[in-house]
């Protein structure tokens, strides 16, 4: 995954959210379980889209940028749910970014906190195994190529980003042309960088691949 991504201890500034949250779900000390193993939303004011992916305890989030933040916002933060007092409770930093957010029974509710302290709400939604929305991913010419699908009313949505896996790190904005298809658990999307366009088919996940 690149670089070291830090669990962090809450922030005082940070747990009256949580507190808030929490109050709402379930009580603290109540470990709430979710079955869906991938959650897809949005962050508030921002054109950011989120794809999770849960194993137990073990959070990955993909926060993917669109048109105007693919290159400064797309990263994937790793964690644990409960490394603090409340069971259901997580806060991830990396790059001057932090994640602070609970597992309720609906999905996922919290903040992303910009390097500049800017805060913005997001909301994430529990997906099954066998539904189209959720995370797409693929490994090729040196790149991580991520794409969230989310379901939109009765319309499919979806954006992406491809990320150099060397420094210094260079994102470029994955290209979906419409209509959006899939097919056997993959899209065909394309990556338009200074030198040339790749074509690169994303395949569906539950896991957090290897390479990442």
């Amino acid at each position: 995954m690149g670089d070291v991504v830090r669990t962090k201890t809450w922030r005082l500034g940070l747990a009256p959210l949580l507190l808030a949250l929490a109050c709402d779900s379930a009580p603290a000390d109540e470990r709430i379980e979710l079955e869906a193993r991938t959650l897809v939303g949005t962050v508030e004011g921002t054109d950011l889209a989120l794809g999770v992916l849960l194993d137990d305890d073990t959070i990955d989030i993909y926060q993917c940028g669109g048109e105007q933040t693919f290159d400064t916002h797309s990263y994937w933060f790793r964690g644990v749910i409960g490394a603090g007092e409340d069971p259901n409770a997580f806060e991830i930093e990396r790059e001057g970014f932090t994640v602070v957010g609970v597992r309720t029974a609906e999905g996922l509710e919290g903040e992303l906190v910009e390097p500049d302290g800017t805060r913005h709400p997001f909301h994430t939604d529990p997906i099954a195994d066998e539904d189209v929305p959720g995370v797409y991913v693929a490994e090729h010419d040196g790149r991580t190529t991520g794409v969230i699908v989310r379901q939109d009313g009765d319309t499919l949505v979806a954006q992406g980003s491809s990320c150099t896996s060397t420094q210094p790190r260079r994102c470029d904005q994955v290209i979906i042309l419409a209509p959006l298809t899939v097919e056997s658990g993959q899209i065909d999307v394309q990556v338009e960088t200074d030198n040339e366009a790749l074509s690169v088919a994303v395949a569906r996940t539950l896991i957090v691949p290897d390479w990442l």
